[in-house]
This record gives C-alpha cells, structure tokens and sequence, in this order.
C-alpha cells in the first residue's frame, strides 16, 4: 500500500524511492529487528487492535439490543416477530435450503462468528497468551471456574423442577462487552488485567462451544455425519500438502456446515473446526520477503517513469504487482483470515444477532417470571456464581503455586474482572435458543440474561473504577 500511493502521487517516484524515510527504515539493518517486531506485533499479536475492535463492537451491540426492545414493546412488536419467522432460501435444481431468517442468523452468520473465535483460540494457543502453560494457566483455571460454579447454582436451583437444560447458560461470557466495559476505564486498569479477561472470555469460548458440540445437539443423523468426517478428513488432507490457498478451505468449509446443519449436530461446531486446518505458517518467511523487497525497490528504481502522471508504468505496475503477492504470501492465511472476518463478526454479525434474539417483549403481568427456577439460576449464576468461582479458582491454584497472579493485578482488580465476566449476553442467549424449545422459557431466559448482565456489567464498572 505505501508503494502504490507512492506511485500515484505526483511527486516524481525516484526521488521518493531515493529519499522516502519509509523504504530507508525497511532496508536499514539497523531497524530491521524494530521493523520485524512491528510486523510481527500488527500480524500475529494484534491484541491492541482487537481490544479497540471489541469495545466498538460493543457500543453498536448495545444500540441494536436497545432498538429490538424498544420494537419489542412497541406497536411494531407483532412485526418485530413476524420477520424473523419469515422463510428464506435457494433452490438448486432437486436441492432445496429454505429456513426462517432467525435460523440462518443463529445457524448461519453465527458460524462465521464461531470461525472467528475458532481463529482466535488457535492464535492465542500458538503465540499468544495460551502458548505458554505457565501463563495459561491462571486464565483456564480461572474460566473453569467461572464455568463449574454457575452450572452448579442453576442446577440446585432448579432441583425441584427438573428443568436441567438451561444449566449451560449461565457458564458463558460475552468477549465483546467484557472487554468494551475493561476499555472505557482506560489506564484505570492494568493491561495485565485487560489480557487476563480477554484470554478468559477467549477459554470460556472454548468451554462454551464444548458444551453445544457435546450437549445441545439434535437427534444425530449418522449418514450426513459420515460426509461430514470426509470433509474433516480432506481438509486435514490439504493442510498437510501445504495448500495456503483460504478459498479452498472456505469452499470445503460451506460443505462441513451443511453437513453438520443435517447431521444434528449444531452447524456453528463447523466454523471451530473449520479454524483448526486454516495454515498458521506463512508461505513465504519473513526474512525471504525482506531480501526480495530490497531487489524490487532496486529494480522500480531503474523503472522509466514519467513524472506528469499518476498512472505507473508497465515496468512500474509489474514490479508493484510482485510486492503485494510477495506480501499476501508472507502474511499466514489464519491471521489474514481472522484480520478479515473479524470486521464482519463484530460490526456485521453480532449487531444483526443481537437485534434478531434481544428483541424480548416486557409484559407487567409475566414480570413474576423473573422469580421463576429458570430465571434465577440463570441470574444468580451469572452474578455470583461467575465471580466466585474465577475468584475462588485463582486464590486455591495461587495459594498451592500452581498458578502466579501478575504483580500488576491486585485483589480489587480480580473482583472486578470476575463480576465483568458475569456478562453473559450473546453466547448466553445463544445457548438459551438450544437449551429450550418452548417460546416461554426463552423469553424467561432471555430477559433473566439482559437483567444479570447488566448487573453484572454496571457492578464490575463501579468497582474497578473506585477502587484504590
């Protein structure tokens, strides 16, 4: 990209490759390292750039979530429902896919959410915050915590009732708010902590689509799972040839999620797996890029140009051509993959879910709901039972050295972060759309999530701001 500008502005373009400070820097052995790290930091560690992605996300999540309510509960309410029980789909020759639009959001867009998170796991567990066991460990330790004890209150709560399905609700947190809470108090927090919930949102991910694989799914279909397997099977197949081409792995990708939407089994799973045979490895290393740009700066160097157009040369636009394939080559599919899908997941997707499953009808009447065996265990799970067991996980695996708390983290910031968590929101209401079947329970569960999530939210906020 700064070639090409280079090449379209009408400065002369020689005495910009000659002068420019840029391609000093680039070529310099002297800042190579510091330009290698930058690369490195924005292509393989882009937490900084994820974090400001999240908290936007965030903001617009909210917004969608205070539309669908207000039509909800507003003479637009039949219409606001009737949507999303409309039917759409494509017919191909004998072949026929029709589902309502609520079913392609949750089945469909989420599985591209679900690729995205799958992409996310992947990264942080080659060389992120995950890679290290030692490091891990304080966040995975933390999450299952955070995730045994909710299931816990919901289940005793729910004792008398024998309404067990929903125990998996309140295990889950919401990446995006979590963190777009964490970021509005700025340099209040440490970002030892900042990491700390991100990579705990990004474990409790991991439980969460554990959970849907193994304990919310249909009736399996044997036939259709088989072909799924084939699929897993030629994927591993070409990520062993070294294939580095994303299209391919998207197009068997579209078939994994077919297969998987048929089999039973929840079609989301296909975009965690999907993730796990996008290549990590670059096609080119780094350092071969490095050698091959200095040889095409010298050779555009000697390109003729001419200085009264911005249009480059035939010589100009062959060897700009070579820059930018030898760049894509030299940037690894999964975190070009994820660069890219992350944008539409978090403005795209997750707006459209949370306007599509927030939309939840208040009635003064049903309010006593709120009391419900349902409602409660999703509630209490969520603000207590989230914050006691990240905490009481920390202290126990600290206290017998298995885990080390960063210096930067203190008693105050751990109550903080583990009330944070207790925003349970999107995966939460995801999971309650498989959890139950009748349209009362959802709407229970759904308004007992908004309720605890705000709690949460509002209380983890105030005590991270005030504390000392």
């Amino acid at each position: 990209m700064l070639l090409f500008r280079c090449t379209t502005s009408s400065v002369n373009l020689k005495i910009l490759l000659v002068k420019s400070k840029i391609f000093a820097i680039i070529t310099s052995e002297v800042t190579l390292t510091m330009f290698r790290k930058t690369i490195k930091e924005q292509i393989f560690d882009p937490f900084s750039h994820f974090l400001k992605k999240e908290s936007s996300s965030s903001i617009l999540m909210f917004l969608s979530m205070v539309v669908a309510i207000f039509l909800a509960n507003s003479k637009f309410a039949e219409w606001y429902h009737n949507l999303w029980a409309q039917k759409a789909g494509f017919t191909f020759g004998n072949f026929s896919l029709y589902k309502p639009l609520l079913l392609w959001i949750n089945d469909g867009l989420m599985a591209i959410f679900f690729l995205v998170i799958g992409l996310e796991i992947k990264r942080e567990i080659l060389i992120g915050e995950l890679s290290d066991i030692k490091s891990a460990l304080f966040p995975i330790l933390a999450a299952i915590g955070g995730a045994i004890f909710p299931a816990i209150i919901y289940i005793f709560i729910n004792l008398k009732n024998g309404n067990f399905s929903g125990w998996g609700i309140p295990m889950a947190t919401d990446i995006a708010f979590a963190v777009g809470i964490i970021s509005l108090l700025g340099d209040k927090v440490p970002l030892q902590l900042k990491i700390f919930i991100t990579s705990l949102a990004v474990v409790d991910d991991m439980i969460a689509v554990l959970i849907i694989a193994l304990f919310y799914t249909n009736k399996i279909v044997i036939s259709y799972l088989i072909w799924a397997g084939v699929i897993l099977l030629l994927l591993f197949v070409i990520n062993r040839l070294k294939i580095k081409i994303i299209m391919v792995y998207l197009f068997l990708g579209m078939f994994l999620w077919y297969f998987f939407l048929k089999s039973g089994v929840h079609a989301t799973i296909a975009g965690v797996l999907l993730a796990l045979f996008i290549p990590s490895k670059p096609k080119i290393p780094l350092i071969t890029f490095r050698r091959s740009l200095n040889i095409f700066l010298e050779k555009l160097k000697d390109c003729p140009n001419n200085p009264d157009s911005e249009i480059p040369t035939k010589c100009q636009k062959k060897l700009l051509n070579k820059i930018i394939h030898t760049s894509i080559a030299t940037y690894n599919p999964m975190s070009r993959l994820e660069y890219n899908l992350h944008t539409l997941s978090a403005f795209v997707i997750m707006p459209i879910f949370a306007f599509a499953n927030t939309g939840v009808t208040i009635n003064l009447s049903e309010l006593s709901n709120i009391l419900s065996p349902i409602s409660l265990g999703i509630i209490l799970g969520l603000v207590i039972g989230k914050p006691i067991g990240i905490t009481l996980f920390t202290i126990i695996f600290s206290r017998i050295k298995i885990i080390s708390i960063p210096s930067e983290i203190n008693m105050s910031h751990l109550i903080g972060a583990s009330i944070l968590a207790g925003i349970g929101l999107t995966m939460s209401i995801f999971i309650a759309s498989m959890a139950f079947s009748d349209y009362n329970s959802i709407e229970a569960a759904k308004l007992a999530i908004l309720i605890s999530s705000f709690i949460a939210g509002t209380t983890g906020f105030i005590i991270l701001k005030i504390r000392k």
